[in-house]
C-alpha cells in the first residue's frame, strides 16, 4: 500500500496534533540541560590540593554557552553541599563570574575564537577570585602561589575539556579525525 503526502505528515504527529520531531528535540535540550547540571556538580565536589577546586570552572568555560546557567546552578548547590560556606562562595561567584564573560563575549567573537578565550577566561577568573579569598582569609605569600597553580589547572584543564568536548561521538576513530584532533591525541 502506497503511503500519500497526508498519510506521511500524519505519522509526524501524536494524538495531541504535536509535532514528534520537536517533542524530541526539545527532550534532547532538556537531557543536555540536566546533564550539564549534574556534571557541574560533581564537579564541583572534586578537590585538587587542599581544598582548590578549579574543575568546576574549566568545565563552565568549556560548555557551550546555551547551559551555562545549568551548569552554573549544579556547580553551587555542589560547592554549597560539600565545601565551607567561605569556599563555597568563591567557587559560585568565580563560576557566576565566568558566565556574565561569557555572555559580554558570546556576541563579539567568532565561534572559533570563543573556545581557547573562554579557557584563558578560566584562568583569570580562578586567579582573581582565589586572590580575593586568599586576601580576606590569609594573606601570605604562599597562599597566592596556591592560586596560581590552581588556575594553571584550570586553564589546562578548560583546554582538555573543550578538546575532549569538540569531538564528535560519530567520528571518534582516529581515521576519521582532524588533523589537529590527531596531534593532540597522539
Amino acid at each position: 500500500m502506497k503511503k500519500t503526502a497526508e498519510y506521511e505528515s500524519e505519522l509526524d504527529l501524536n494524538l495531541d496534533g504535536t509535532d514528534l520531531a520537536e517533542e524530541k528535540t526539545s527532550y534532547e535540550k532538556w537531557g543536555k540541560v540536566a546533564l550539564f547540571g549534574v556534571a557541574a556538580f560533581l564537579f564541583s565536589q572534586l578537590d585538587f590540593f587542599y581544598g582548590l577546586s578549579p574543575f568546576t570552572v574549566s568545565f563552565v568555560g568549556a560548555i557551550p554557552f546555551e547551559f551555562c546557567f545549568s551548569a552554573f546552578v549544579g556547580g553551587a548547590l555542589g560547592a554549597f553541599a560539600c565545601l565551607s560556606a567561605m569556599e563555597a562562595a568563591r567557587v559560585s561567584c568565580a563560576v557566576f563570574l565566568l558566565c556574565l564573560l561569557r555572555l559580554i563575549i558570546e556576541k563579539k567573537l567568532r565561534r572559533q575564537q570563543k573556545e581557547y578565550i573562554n579557557a584563558v577566561l578560566c584562568f583569570i577568573v580562578c586567579f582573581s577570585t582565589g586572590a580575593v579569598y586568599n586576601f580576606l582569609s590569609v594573606g601570605e605569600w604562599g597562599g597566592f602561589l596556591s592560586v596560581f597553580a590552581e588556575s594553571a589547572v584550570s586553564f589546562v584543564s578548560a583546554v582538555v575539556f573543550i578538546k575532549s568536548l569538540r569531538v564528535p561521538l560519530g567520528r571518534a576513530t582516529p581515521e576519521n579525525l582532524s588533523v589537529k584532533d590527531r596531534i593532540f591525541m597522539g
